[in-house]
């Protein structure tokens, strides 16, 4: 999907004396923004979850020309904004190449077309081969789980440092035969330096 820039205002802890009952019944702590590019203050507010409000990032793992494998499954197709139907595609990850980092597009939002928002698709915009044809699409988040271009064992630590899925770990492992007991304190060790919940819970069920 996409993003909209907003820049945040304050943190309210609690509501604030004198709200209105709409606004008293949100999940608190809240983040009180506005839009940017609206010329006013519009007041949206979000709760303190990733799926709501998130930095815009100022660097990226992977640059633009960079040969990558994404995860369909967790990619919107650009000329539409909708998700991938994988069966359509391929199974899973697909060879592609970044086109831009950080892609974003102004877009009008009235009939006077007074009010302009600045859009973020995703991390990065990458292109892929189907039948001949290019297609393009958008990865919303740089984590291992959606884009990726090292070996699998350095996939495995980079997914580690990201908290990505036990299931995404056991894709990694099972796929490619890493042999996770030959370097397990290794393993242990990078998933309690960077509080990997997941991957502490692999390793024990594992």
């Amino acid at each position: 999907g996409m993003w909209v820039e907003h820049e945040v205002l304050e943190l309210w802890p609690r509501p604030p004396d004198g709200t209105n009952r709409r606004v008293e019944s949100f999940a608190y702590p809240l983040y009180v923004c506005k839009a940017v590019e609206v010329g006013y203050t519009m007041h949206i507010y979000y709760d303190l979850s990733e799926e709501e409000i998130r930095d815009i990032p100022l660097s990226t793992r992977f640059d633009v020309g960079d040969k990558v494998v994404f995860n369909e499954f967790k990619a919107s197709l650009a000329h539409a904004i909708k998700p991938f139907k994988p069966a359509d595609f391929g199974m899973g990850w697909t060879e592609g190449k970044v086109v831009t980092t950080i892609p974003k597009a102004t877009r009008e939002t009235s009939e006077k077309k007074s009010r302009r928002f600045t859009e973020y698709m995703g991390i990065y915009e990458c292109s892929f081969q189907h039948k001949g044809k290019e297609h393009r699409c958008y990865i919303s988040d740089d984590t291992d789980e959606h884009i990726a271009r090292d070996d699998p064992r350095t996939r495995l630590m980079n997914a580690i440092e990201d908290d990505c899925s036990e299931d995404h770990i056991s894709y990694l492992v099972y796929e490619f035969g890493i042999d996770v007991p030959s370097f397990q304190d290794h393993f242990f060790a990078k998933a309690w330096d960077f509080s990997s919940f997941n991957a502490l819970r692999w390793i024990e069920e594992n």
